[in-house]
């Protein structure tokens, strides 16, 4: 009998962290996912449907504590600067998206169209927009930091109340 390999595996875990709960999906040592929801159940059925083919499985509790430690600097104010790898797959446009949010300091802001502009395209508002809502690392790559212009917050995939949190704790 013949069965079918995943692609791969990724291993996650799971953080509380004070805007809810954050699931982490890492393969290697390269973190691929970062949501945010309510459950358990439904952050897995988010990661299942994001990669189909793949296996999940929990990360072991002796490996995790540098995760935690990234996690818990996302939504604090930093006491130092960690970094760990992080390795979102998406369209070519949308990696370009997401590039250039890295760039947008804590505590700051860009309107959609200053993104758009950003990386060259300036008449790509809504399509900067949608790349955004398909952002597979929340909080890493800061998508929360992009408003509408003027200064309305928009939407985010996580809930508005969220992304309202997010710029006011990095704001202080």
């Amino acid at each position: 009998m013949h069965t079918t390999e995943p692609a791969h595996t990724l291993q996650y875990l799971f953080h509380p962290i004070p805007i809810g709960l954050a699931v982490i999906a890492i393969t290697g040592q390269k973190i691929r996912f970062l949501y945010i929801g309510e459950e358990e159940e439904s952050l897995l059925q988010l990661l299942r449907s994001a990669c189909p083919n793949t296996h999940l499985s929990p990360l072991a509790e002796s490996e995790s504590s540098t995760y935690r430690e990234w996690l818990e600097l996302l939504v604090r104010p930093p006491q130092k600067e960690f970094h760990l790898a992080i390795e979102p797959r998406g369209t070519p446009f949308q990696e370009s998206v997401w590039r250039y949010l890295l760039t947008i300091p804590r505590g700051e802001v860009r309107s959609y169209s200053d993104v758009a502009k950003g990386i060259g395209n300036e008449r790509a508002t809504r399509a900067v927009a949608n790349a955004c809502g398909r952002n597979p690392i929340s909080l890493a790559i800061p998508c929360h930091r992009v408003v509408r212009e003027g200064g309305a917050l928009g939407g985010y995939r996580w809930g508005i109340e969220k992304k309202r949190w997010l710029l006011d704790h990095e704001r202080r």
